[in-house]
């Protein structure tokens, strides 16, 4: 086949035996090298960020760091295997596919295997939380292209999952954005190879595209959200008690637990289990934001009040955009004019309008104070892509059946760490009361999840809309008001009986 890949399994010199060379018959220059061993590439760390920097879809979520420290604390188990594809051309590192495979057994034997990328969610039913095992940590995901080779690495990659179709049974790629390398470029080609993409939308990403000025960005806001910003600003100012600081690297570990602690405590409170209910999130964060910390592209401030930390936010912040990642805050002890959670939004807009910034993400999720603040929505996507060849049957429903006993055992794992928070928090008798609460807030998060659209020219353009439907509606009102006065008088006037009756039709008029 002229699209295929010719792989030579022979080591090369300058590569680790856990990486294989591939040529591209299609493209003699490009050569994809294998990489089946992570840590066999550490020496290409700053390599690979030149790529992700130098790519115009890649996010902080692509980065060396954030990949290598999340298979390392997620992933690595006998089940799952790396499969990085390193594509080069002339020499030079133009494109990389963070793959891995997910091998399923079932009496000791491999019944299905899935291609992945690295930092997905496992859905293994290995993980109390379950924002980590259904979508995982990292918001965008994507293979990373160097700006104007996106063709070239499309049909490198295509062609290699082409042409080792045995290799899986299925590709699975998590949390892609609508304006990412696999949408654009990755597949319309796999389509034209005959796979089959099953898309199902999972999440909207609200953002901010960052203005000139704050006070262009004011003039964006609702009435009420500019009222709450006016109202923090006096507060901060009036009162020396209120202060917002940026986390330095001395206290770097007290912030983090800080973090942890109201994080847990909030949502602890609204029953669920939170994100650092797993010890292995926990750790994996320290380690990759130390890195970032490090590295300049950790974004970290803390509220206080009388010297109390009372809300803290942690977003990155690499090229041109901040990601807002995790927050947390004290609801029970500050005072109500002050509003912690919004001065730090407030404050990390500033922030990225006076470095120039040109977007701040809130990332996935629908809560209502993203939407007070962002310009717009993009959403992401789940993509289940089929092979052409066909399955056998029998694999294929064992495969299903393992899957579905893996996902009821997670379901019956994390419901029973619910009821063993909500018992401790409210007591053996009262948790059935919250729990009940718990379960009806969380059917009604799901059915309308996913459903909300929001488009802010639209909102302005009902708006408008209205406005004039009302005005044309007073209007109406108003001279069918005077044409019944003016009645009213004419009649009055007709049916005057005497001068005495006249006073009486004038002060009608």
């Amino acid at each position: 086949m002229e699209e295929a890949i010719r792989e030579y399994y022979t080591q090369s010199e300058k590569w680790h035996s856990d990486i294989y060379t591939s040529i591209s018959v299609k493209h003699p220059d490009i050569i994809i090298k294998t990489v089946k061993n992570f840590n066999s590439i550490l020496n290409l760390n700053d390599q690979w960020n030149d790529v992700v920097l130098n790519s115009s879809s890649a996010t902080i979520y692509q980065t060396f760091e954030w990949l290598y420290n999340w298979w390392n604390y997620f992933a690595a188990s006998k089940s799952n295997s790396p499969h990085i594809l390193l594509i080069s051309s002339s020499g030079k590192l133009i494109g990389i596919a963070p793959f891995y495979i997910q091998s399923y057994t079932f009496g000791g034997f491999i019944i299905h295997r899935q291609l992945k990328l690295i930092g997905c969610g496992l859905k293994s039913g290995t993980f109390l939380s379950n924002a980590i095992e259904e979508n995982g940590v990292s918001d965008y995901l994507d293979i990373i292209a160097l700006n104007n080779y996106e063709k070239k690495v499309a049909d490198a990659v295509v062609s290699y999952l082409s042409e080792y179709k045995n290799l899986f049974n299925e590709i699975d790629f998590q949390n892609v954005s609508e304006g990412s390398f696999i949408f654009k470029w990755l597949l319309p080609q796999l389509q034209i190879k005959n796979f089959r993409a099953q898309i199902t939308k999972t999440d909207a990403c609200p953002r901010l595209t960052v203005p000139r000025s704050i006070d262009i960005y004011l003039g964006s806001l609702k009435a009420s959200t500019r009222r709450k910003f006016r109202q923090i600003q006096r507060q901060t100012e009036k009162y020396s008690n209120i202060e917002i600081i940026k986390v330095c690297d001395t206290n770097f570990l007290n912030s983090i637990q800080t973090l942890k602690h109201l994080h847990q405590s909030r949502w602890n409170e609204l029953g669920h289990l939170g994100l650092f209910a797993d010890k292995r999130f926990e750790e994996f964060i320290i380690h990759v934001c130390k890195i970032f910390f490090n590295k300049g592209w950790l974004w970290f401030k803390e509220a206080k009040f009388n010297n109390k930390i009372i809300a803290t936010r942690m977003a990155y912040q690499f090229k041109d955009r901040i990601y807002d990642y995790l927050s947390g805050f004290d609801h029970k002890h500050f005072p109500a004019f002050f509003r912690p959670g919004m001065a730090l939004i407030f404050t990390m807009i500033d922030d990225a309008i006076s470095h120039n910034y040109g977007t701040v993400d809130f990332l996935r999720g629908t809560e209502e104070y993203k939407y007070e603040f962002s310009s717009d929505e993009h959403n992401n996507y789940d993509l289940m892509i089929i092979q052409p060849c066909s399955v056998f049957v029998i694999r294929k429903v064992l495969f299903y059946f393992l899957k579905t006993r893996m996902r009821l055992m997670f379901r019956v794992k994390t419901e029973i760490a619910i009821i063993k928070l909500q018992i401790g928090k409210h007591g053996k008798i009262m948790f059935l009361f919250s729990y009940f609460r718990f379960c009806l807030s969380r059917l009604r998060v799901s059915s309308t999840k996913n459903k909300r659209i929001y488009f802010k020219e639209e909102k302005i353009q009902e708006l408008q809309s209205n406005i004039i439907l009302q005005k044309q509606a007073t209007r109406k009102n108003k001279n069918s008001r005077q044409q019944r006065i003016v009645k009213s008088v004419a009649d009055s006037l007709q049916h005057a009986r005497s001068e005495d009756e006249l006073p009486t039709v004038k002060n009608k008029l």
